[in-house]
């Protein structure tokens, strides 16, 4: 897959709970989830990812957690499969909700649009 947009990558960090600073605006200033700010959002990177985004869906999503992340190469290709549980039961047949995979040549984009897909189901 291809580099998300501008727009896209403002929302998906504004859904990582990075905001607009109100009185960093003419500098273009954002507040980071974690304490602190900076002129610019973070880049796509799988620090950044694992930093803001996963535990973001540790934490659940309309009932369902995040409780696994794969990476599989084959060649030149990398798919990201995260793998969803519904109440914490991890790997029960009747409880795991879904599987959502994303394929690409980056780990990190391909992690982000799986994360995206899910956002967007």
């Amino acid at each position: 897959m291809k580099e998300p947009t501008e727009a896209r990558v403002k929302e998906f960090w504004e859904w990582c709970e990075f905001r607009s600073n109100a009185m960093k605006l003419s500098e273009g200033g954002w507040n980071f989830p974690k304490g602190g700010w900076d002129i610019k959002l973070p880049p796509i990177d799988l620090n950044n990812l694992f930093k803001y985004a996963v535990p973001k869906l540790q934490r659940g999503i309309a009932g369902w957690e995040l409780f696994n992340v794969d990476f599989f190469l084959d060649g030149d290709w990398i798919t990201c499969r995260l793998e969803f549980s519904k109440d914490g039961k991890h790997g029960l047949p009747d409880n795991k909700a879904f599987v959502n995979e994303c394929i690409c040549t980056d780990p990190a984009l391909a992690l982000f649009w799986a994360i995206w897909e899910v956002l967007k189901g």
